[in-house]
């Protein structure tokens, strides 16, 4: 008798436990479930919202100095190879929804620093060879006609190759996740050339932090491609020496006076003149 009970007791235990392992089971199924679209949505949409804060910053200063131009030469170029890297691989839905309103957010931003890019020399016909001059062109159109030649050259090197070579394919998604890493390092060099800081949107640089952050832990849970994840991993690096060069610019340069541009050097020269010639002949 005893030892019915016994085994009675335990099976009523292990009863108990199976179910409080599947009501536990099903509750995270129903979380997961409930949130996966609030996760999604926010890796779609939250990399662009400092990319439109830097965009307000620059119409407001009437200036894009400061703010490379190579960043956006970076992730346009990024975004077009996962378009096609997506195409012969079909990933997460929202990963290419990403690229695509990046794409789209980057050419915007694009045109603005164009029309506010005081180094551009308007007078001067563009040289798509030209190392020094590359990317620094004159004219939006300029950049319209170079992101057309990408797209076209791709759609024929993938049709020409096939999308259903998984080598070809695999080095696609290498190329875009390694592309996007460099996100970085046009700003590291500008901010080590201008030394200049206060141009740069703290919150641009911030989305940055938390969006890579985001974007590897969603990489790696969504088992998306090794590229993507490894790559993710290198841009927190860069991430984090960008906070360091803006700490550290802002400390020490903060009170310097930004050099002016050879244009504005130059107009200014008149009035110079004038203000001596005036100083001379109160003497």
């Amino acid at each position: 008798m005893i030892i019915i009970i016994n085994l009675n007791i335990q099976n009523y235990s292990l009863f108990i436990l199976n179910y409080f392992f599947l009501l536990m089971e099903s509750t995270l199924d129903k979380i997961k479930n409930f949130f996966s679209p609030i996760i999604d949505f926010c890796f779609v949409v939250f990399p662009i919202i400092g990319y439109i804060h830097q965009y307000i910053k620059i119409y407001k200063l009437k200036s894009s100095e400061g703010f490379s131009k190579f960043i956006s030469f970076v992730l346009i170029v990024a975004y077009n190879i996962r378009i096609f890297f997506w195409i012969g691989d079909r990933f997460e839905t929202s990963i290419i929804l990403q690229a695509v309103l990046g794409f789209i957010m980057q050419i915007i931003l694009l045109q603005l620093c164009v029309k506010y890019d005081k180094t551009t020399n308007s007078k001067l016909n563009t040289n798509y060879f030209s190392f020094n001059l590359f990317w620094n062109w004159p004219f939006f159109m300029d950049y319209i006609y170079f992101i057309s030649f990408i797209t076209i050259f791709l759609s024929f090197l993938s049709n020409l190759i096939g999308y259903d070579n998984k080598s070809y394919m695999f080095i696609l998604g290498l190329f875009s996740g390694f592309i996007e890493a460099l996100l970085d390092i046009p700003q590291i060099i500008e901010l080590c050339r201008t030394k200049n800081p206060k141009t740069i949107s703290y919150l641009l640089v911030f989305s940055w932090l938390c969006g890579d952050m985001f974007k590897f832990t969603y990489y790696a849970y969504k088992n998306a491609p090794l590229q993507f994840i490894g790559c993710a991993l290198f841009q927190l690096c860069t991430d984090f020496f960008v906070i360091f060069q803006l700490w550290y610019y802002t400390k020490h340069y903060s009170n310097e006076i930004v050099p002016i541009s050879a244009s504005e050097s130059i107009r200014n020269v008149p009035s110079s003149i004038n203000n001596m010639t005036k100083t001379e002949i109160s003497k």
